[in-house]
């Protein structure tokens, strides 16, 4: 019982480690990745935002962040990174 449920829960594309799912994930991890990383470039360029002039180390702490993200994400569908 315990790992037939297991393994029906999976949804398809998690469980298929194959060059389709390779792709998804380099393109999904890339696209996390750049969306977070201008958000935070844009929170800290914009006059009228919260995060107006708060500095180089909230950019670079969102840019960590970002690629973090990025990296779980590409993980999620098994590819082995972003390129």
């Amino acid at each position: 019982m315990g790992r037939e449920f297991i393994r029906e829960q999976i949804p398809i594309f998690l469980e298929r480690r194959d060059a389709f799912s390779v792709v998804w994930g380099v393109f999904g991890g890339t696209l996390v990745l750049i969306l977070l990383g201008n958000g935070v470039c844009a929170g800290v360029t914009l006059r009228k935002s919260y995060a107006a002039d708060s500095g180089w180390m909230v950019i670079t702490t969102g840019w960590a962040l970002a690629v973090l993200c990025g990296v779980l994400v590409a993980q999620a569908f098994g590819s082995s990174g972003l390129t």
